[in-house]
């Protein structure tokens, strides 16, 4: 178990090195649905004033799927929100049967970690999700702290960009 874990990790991290931004989020969630043989990865934000996620990437079964939010309150991703990773291996649609993303996509099992700001606030969630029960992989919560750090510096690398682009633009207004 220590050595598949290992080599996992260590594909994914040498993966990963090569993108930055919205391609690392991209090339992550696929790498995610690969190494942890899920159907769904998804990194989203968290949009407070609505109490929602919203996705900034969703890796589906071999494809990239855009636009997904969805309610936090009704989520299995409420407890990951409050700063902790969280593992349901089936039975979602039983536990959370007012959460839309489970019965849009017929998903039974859950692995959830936060994602975390600079400031150390949860700014949004790295996640994995199967329409069969999940097995937890040895060391699989810490492989996604991991990346869920990644992804935090990453959202803010790309926030720090758009509003110098932002800036660029208004001074060339002027």
């Amino acid at each position: 178990d220590y050595m598949k874990t290992a080599e996992m990790l260590s594909t994914m991290i040498k993966q990963t090195s090569k993108a930055t931004g919205y391609k690392y989020f991209s090339v992550l969630t696929e790498l995610l649905c690969k190494s942890f043989g899920v159907g769904m990865a998804m990194i989203a934000r968290i949009d407070k004033d609505n109490n929602k996620a919203v996705s900034v990437n969703c890796w589906h079964k071999g494809e990239n799927i855009e636009n997904l939010s969805f309610d936090l309150e009704v989520s299995p991703s409420l407890n990951v929100m409050r700063g902790y990773t969280t593992f349901y291996p089936s039975n979602l649609a039983e536990m959370f049967p007012d959460d839309k993303l489970i019965r849009k996509f017929n998903l039974a099992g859950y692995l959830g970690t936060p994602i975390y700001c600079a400031a150390g606030e949860v700014c949004g969630l790295l996640i994995l999700m199967d329409d069969k029960q999940m097995e937890e992989i040895p060391n699989s919560r810490y492989v996604l702290s991991i990346f869920a750090s990644r992804a935090g510096a990453e959202f803010e690398r790309i926030q720090v960009e758009e509003s110098y682009q932002r800036k660029i633009r208004e001074l060339e207004g002027r």
